[in-house]
């Protein structure tokens, strides 16, 4: 039920992004697509914390609110701080945050003592224990940092932990009203929505706080810094997904021994990449040999371990032969995908390089060593390879096709000729051939002209100077049957192809799965061709997503307290009785979302170069939730995919982005999304209930 949900929003999008592109090749600009992918990047981190919130049953409407608090906080806190010597601001965070831990777990080790009559460490010592220490060692360093130089980078870090600090505890502050006095999250959150805009506005006299041109080759490439193209992004995800492969089809039946070997061979090839191609630079290079030591000692642990250890006869009978075998499928499955995604993006790198040149000025330096962001000088001629390369991607996608329709009507034959079977399987297909035809009669109607909204206003100052009244209504009605005509045939070809891949894939066994997935991924890459994402530049708040997501998803989905917070969603009496600490994790998913929060509150901030205390952050609250819901979250709690939500991010600004190019008024932009968002949760609601009837049916 998730992956059809992640499915069915994944092609909402296309159909959005495409449908737009077609009126508007603008759309497809690399600048326009960097901004988006800006945007979306950002927005879906705080996405990601509603989620973990959402999915525990709760609700948190003063996000917007805190990233204007977080923001002017961090914005006052930096511009006071620069006129301070660094290592005394440094020395102060430590201090800060030492001296909480130290309190925390002496106040926790105080209550279990003489309130609850219980073992110091009978419960959680682990924790008090390293509370205690961390909690030391922050404050003895603190003491040393005072006598050390540092260079203006300790400043920025430290304005930036304070801003982070503010939102964890805001989060359990949040936690602690909704747990301990048992108030609605509904509630508590909307009086943070409340108190933090007036508390911003207090303390900034409502003046505009802004941080200049100072930081723009330093702090502020956090969030405006170009590392690389998409291209470089697709190589990365290609490793990743033959390394995944890997693991799947050779390591991933030893259990943690495994595993291990493999995360330690996979930092052993990194660390040695990182020697070899970026020697040049003497910190990376230096990380490089650190990787390649570290890599090199627990490989040699893990393999021993690996190599000492059998598996009993009881454990291998645990998993069926045929799971074991499908396993092993998806995993070259994987590896191949992987292979085809490398190939393409290493294509632009396939001439050499000239030589790195780094970009921005020092921001940060250790050991001798400057970090800088830098780019590889390439030739001109493989600028526009990946392109090329994806472009051919129609003819395996053709063979793809057709051998889904060979295989799919072969599983139909199988148990006799039947006339609807023969129904079911071809009229998915009819209704995609006829869709797929009226959108090339329709690109063939539209041109290369730029259809738009507001063509009818020239069309009226026409009317009003010529006086053809036929000729203005004439004019009104082609714009609008173009647009309607391409928006409805792209649904059609969406609502086809879900048909489609729905019908085909009925019929057991894996290969009709895989057909489909790669008929898939290479309609996307030819899709892809047509546009400019090979030249378009990556900004660095992609890469917080793409941790802060990987983090989230592992979290959610591999620990046993993600496991709680859906449980905790679910049926939290259920969960209760079961032995969880309900109280914990609500409060542990509440600083969550704020911390989230925070990291979006320092990314915005660094982004817009200002903050209006009275503006900043409005209604990202209400983008957040729309994106986790989008994504699957249910509002009910118990149900939600960190995947779902950065394509329901992704569906948010590109809605906002499509109306601009389609010369839709600005005032009616909320009006769309909203729109949009309501037809898209029906369809879902709708397609759901309907699959669930069917189930039902074929039950009985």
């Amino acid at each position: 039920m998730k992956s059809n949900k992640i499915v069915g929003i994944l092609l909402l999008l296309i159909y959005v992004c495409v449908a737009t592109a077609l009126l508007n090749d603008a759309f497809i600009k690399p600048y326009n697509l960097q901004n988006l992918l800006r945007s979306s990047s950002m927005f879906a981190i705080i996405g990601i914390g509603a989620a973990l919130v959402i999915v525990t049953g709760g609700i948190s409407l003063a996000t917007g609110s805190l990233i204007g608090l977080v923001g002017c906080t961090m914005t006052m806190v930096l511009k006071s701080w620069m006129e301070h010597p660094p290592n005394a601001n440094g020395a102060y965070v430590f201090q800060m945050i030492g001296g909480e831990l130290l309190l925390v777990s002496i106040a926790w080790i105080i209550w279990d003592s003489m309130v609850k009559r219980r073992g110091v460490f009978s419960v959680a010592g682990g924790c008090k224990v390293s509370g205690l220490v961390i909690g030391g060692l922050l404050v003895a360093c603190s003491f040393w940092m005072r006598s050390a130089e540092f260079g203006p980078w300790l400043t920025m870090a430290s304005a930036v932990v304070v801003a982070l600090f503010l939102s964890i505890h805001l989060g359990l502050l949040h936690g602690l009203l909704i747990t301990k006095l048992k108030l609605q999250p509904f509630v508590v959150t909307l009086c943070g929505l409340m108190c933090y805009r007036g508390l911003s506005r207090y303390l900034t006299s409502d003046q505009t706080q802004g941080l200049g041109t100072e930081f723009n080759d330093s702090l502020r490439l956090m969030a405006i810094g170009k590392p690389c193209t998409v291209t470089f992004v697709f190589l990365l995800f290609s490793v990743a997904a033959i390394l995944y492969g890997v693991w799947g089809l050779l390591f991933k039946q030893a259990g943690w021994r495994g595993t291990g070997a493999f995360a330690s061979l996979v930092v052993l090839l990194v660390g040695g990449a990182m020697w070899l191609l970026f020697s040049p630079i003497a910190a990376i290079s230096l990380a490089g040999k650190i990787a390649i030591g570290m890599g090199g000692v627990s490989l040699v642990y893990f393999a021993t371990r690996w190599s000492l250890w059998r598996k009993s006869d009881q454990e291998s009978a645990l998993i069926p032969a045929s799971q074991n075998r499908e396993s092993r499928v998806w995993s070259l499955v994987t590896i191949v995908i992987g292979a085809v995604l490398a190939v393409i993006a290493s294509s632009r790198y396939w001439d050499g390089w000239t030589e790195f040149v780094q970009v921005g000025n020092t921001f940060a330096s250790f050991g001798g060593s400057e970090l800088k962001f830098f780019t590889l000088d390439l030739p001109q001629s493989a600028v526009d390879r990946p392109a090329v390369l994806m472009g051919y991607s129609i003819y395996p996608l053709v063979a793809c096709f057709v051998a889904l329709a060979i295989v799919s009507g072969k599983k139909m034959l199988q148990s006799g000729f039947e006339m609807n079977r023969l129904l079911s399987w071809a009229s998915p297909l009819v209704a995609v051939l006829i869709s797929l035809v009226g959108l090339f009669l329709m690109k063939g109607w539209i041109g290369d002209e730029t259809i738009s909204l507001t063509d009818m206003s020239t069309a009226f100052q026409w009317n009003s100077v010529e006086g053809a009244d036929d000729a203005f209504i004439s004019g009104i009605n082609v714009i609008l049957w173009k647009m309607g005509g391409v928006f409805f045939t792209m649904a059609a070809l969406t609502g086809g192809v879900l048909w489609l891949g729905k019908s085909w894939t009925k019929a057991s066994g894996v290969t009709p799965k895989i057909l489909v997935l790669f008929v898939g991924l290479l309609s996307v890459l030819w899709l892809l061709s047509k546009t400019a994402i090979h030249e378009t530049v990556v900004q660095t708040p992609f890469f917080f997503l793409l941790i802060i997501g990987v983090v989230a998803a592992v979290f959610l989905n591999k620990t046993v307290y993600g496991r709680y917070l859906l449980a905790l969603g679910s049926n939290r009496e259920a969960a209760r009785y079961s032995g969880i600490n309900t109280d914990n994790m609500e409060i542990l998913a509440y600083t969550l979302c704020a911390l989230c929060g925070g990291i979006g509150a320092v990314l915005f901030t660094l982004d817009s170069n200002n903050v209006e205390p009275s503006g900043h952050g409005s209604f990202y609250e209400l983008y957040a939730i729309a994106a986790a819901v989008l994504g699957g979250c249910s509002l009910r709690g118990g149900e939600g995919s960190i995947l779902g939500v950065v394509i329901g991010a992704s569906i948010m600004r590109v809605l906002y982005n499509a109306p601009d190019m389609i010369g839709i008024a600005s005032q009616l932009e909320m009006f769309t999304i909203g729109i949009v968002i309501l037809i898209g949760i029906v369809v879902d609601e709708t397609a759901r209930r309907v699959a669930a009837k069917q189930d039902s049916k074929v039950a009985r």
